[in-house]
């Protein structure tokens, strides 16, 4: 039986790949923050997966160590690890170095608890896949205004490349995926003149449509990617 943690499935992009991944014998681990329209859309829909609902809040460090806790009872074959902060516009010298500090704590400190728990049983299992979800940041000279999340983001690639290179003798498939800006509520906060800009950027001239996306991670966890290792995936419209 597949066993599927997913950080950050209340997402827009969450929700579509539980949707899209959603089969029998299989169970979702499904962490969430606060969202009451996800708890809402599980029990509107009639999933064939089980799915287990921990709910924390990532940028607390109890909250954190209590998650951890509670995975360790599972044992996870694939990581999806989609979970961000809300994108924020923010002049370089306006920033704090907290506001690093937060980007790092919800992103990367929560998949590095993670994978310290979860890799030992992938290694004695020899079977894992592990996708991270990154930016069109890491191939594109980034937007500006941005530099905490960009930073972000080359952090969590760089873990990426590195455990795929540690790893390499094992049945782990270490990928990432970098989508350009999405037509998704993360961009809530954002001004509609930036968001303009951004589509521009894109050949279509529209934000991605988020199918794209996870019809990629589909792929990726996937046995047709078993031999795919240590790849950025760039995704455009």
């Amino acid at each position: 039986m597949n066993k599927i943690l997913i950080t950050g499935a209340s997402s827009a992009i969450g929700r579509k790949l539980i949707s899209l991944i959603d089969k029998k014998n299989q169970i979702i681990i499904a962490h969430y923050n606060r969202s009451k329209n996800f708890l809402n859309f599980l029990k509107i829909n009639k999933f064939k997966s089980k799915i287990i609902l921990i709910k924390s809040d990532f940028s607390k460090r109890n909250d954190l160590n209590i998650f951890i806790k509670k995975i360790k009872r599972h044992d996870v074959d694939t990581i999806i690890h989609l979970v961000g902060k809300r994108l924020e516009i923010k002049r370089f010298e306006k920033t704090s170095f907290n506001n690093y500090l937060q980007e790092i704590s919800v992103a990367f400190e929560s998949i590095y608890e993670i994978l310290k728990i979860i890799l030992p049983k992938m290694i004695k299992k020899n079977k894992g896949k592990i996708v991270f979800m990154l930016s069109s940041v890491t191939f594109d000279r980034p937007s500006a205004y941005m530099s905490p999340y960009v930073s972000l983001k080359y952090l969590l690639l760089g873990l990426v490349k590195s455990l795929s290179s540690e790893y390499k003798g094992a049945n782990i498939n270490f990928n990432s995926i970098s989508p350009s800006m999405m037509d998704t509520p993360f961009l809530k906060n954002l001004d509609k003149k930036f968001i303009e800009i951004n589509k521009q950027l894109n050949p279509s001239k529209k934000l991605l449509n988020i199918n794209k996306v996870v019809k990629k991670i589909e792929f990726l966890i996937s046995p047709n990617s078993n031999k795919i290792k240590g790849v950025n995936f760039l995704i455009k419209n």
